[in-house]
């Protein structure tokens, strides 16, 4: 599997803390627990982005960062390690709450190529989901990077608080002129999923994940009614700007194809822990403190996790909406 190999691709969560507290967040629930001591400092992310520059070049890709978090903004020496990274020829996305875009206006619209806002919907649904008054923030946020050059898309969480207007959604989002809008589903997981995921997690890595019971949901029958009934109403509709549904892995849709995420891409951690996927943690094949990142990529723990994941026995892989992107 080695010889597929082709590392050109990364998440720096450059913090787990956050500005809010979202209903729905499984972080917010307890899935990241941190401190800002455990933070790595501009150098460290600077020395992974050259290794990453380096993989990438051997193997002809342009090398991309998506900087995340928690809230990638509040990290102190955001604008300069972004300006740094733009600058060594990387190609740079941000997933953001968009409650401080007016604070980086000026970094984000020069140097980003895309931008990812959190936004649930119109005022009402967005701070009944987020917080009373994050809407407008948000929207001056928007507005103070109209003159950027990169593109910018809105993810729209479909949860219970606004699954009943599902297709109204990318209607109220609109007036923030996004250049488009993508609408995501929860994940969630059974119990017997989230204890096969930490019987899988305790025996095969020595390492377990409590924090996985944030995504559990047995009840969602109902959700899922009204999930349906919303995509009907979607594919009718046309929209002045693309509109994609990531669909979550539920029985009346196609087993998920191969994820190629371990093959090319690394999620780094805040704390320098290595994995492969942003949306579950739990597994490291190394911290970066103590290995290169070219030595963790092609470990003994990543080839083993590889293995895993392409013969099914990780049944959070099952739910990803984004292998079929």
């Amino acid at each position: 599997m080695k010889s597929g190999l082709t590392l050109y691709k990364a998440h720096f969560q450059l913090t787990g803390r956050c500005n809010l507290a979202c209903r729905f967040c499984g972080q917010a629930k307890g899935m990241l627990a941190s401190s800002r001591r455990e933070e790595l400092s501009s150098p460290e992310w600077l020395r992974c982005a050259d290794e990453l520059k380096c993989a990438a070049e051997r193997s002809g890709h342009k090398p991309e960062i998506t900087l995340w978090g928690g809230e990638p903004l509040l990290y102190p020496e955001f604008d300069l390690l972004a300006e740094t990274l733009c600058r060594q020829g990387f190609s740079l996305s941000i997933v953001t709450n968009g409650t401080l875009l007016e604070q980086h206006s000026q970094v984000i619209a020069e140097y980003f190529e895309k931008i990812f806002v959190s936004v649930e919907g119109g005022r009402a649904e967005h701070d009944a989901t987020r917080g009373a008054g994050v809407y407008d923030r948000v929207r001056a946020g928007v507005k103070s990077i109209r003159d950027r050059r990169g593109k910018l898309t809105l993810l729209c969480t479909v949860s219970d608080l606004n699954v009943d207007r599902l297709a109204e959604l990318p209607e109220s989002l609109l007036v923030l002129e996004p250049d488009g809008i993508v609408l995501q589903p929860l994940i969630y997981l059974s119990g017997t999923e989230v204890e096969q995921y930490r019987n899988f997690s305790r025996a095969d890595f020595q390492c377990d994940y409590p924090e996985l019971a944030a995504w559990r949901r047995d009840d969602g029958e109902a959700y899922q009614e009204k999930l349906a009934a919303g995509l009907e109403q979607l594919a009718k509709r046309n929209y002045p700007v693309p509109v994609q549904f990531t669909p979550h892995c539920h029985p009346e849709l196609p087993a998920p194809v191969q994820c190629q995420l371990p093959l090319h891409h690394v999620h780094i951690r805040h704390d320098g822990e290595v994995g492969f996927c942003t949306d579950f943690f739990g597994f490291s094949a190394g911290n970066i403190r103590k290995e290169s990142l070219a030595g963790i990529f092609r470990n003994g723990r990543a080839e083993a996790f590889r293995r895993a994941q392409k013969n099914g026995e990780l049944p959070i892989c099952s739910h990803c909406p984004w292998c079929r992107q």
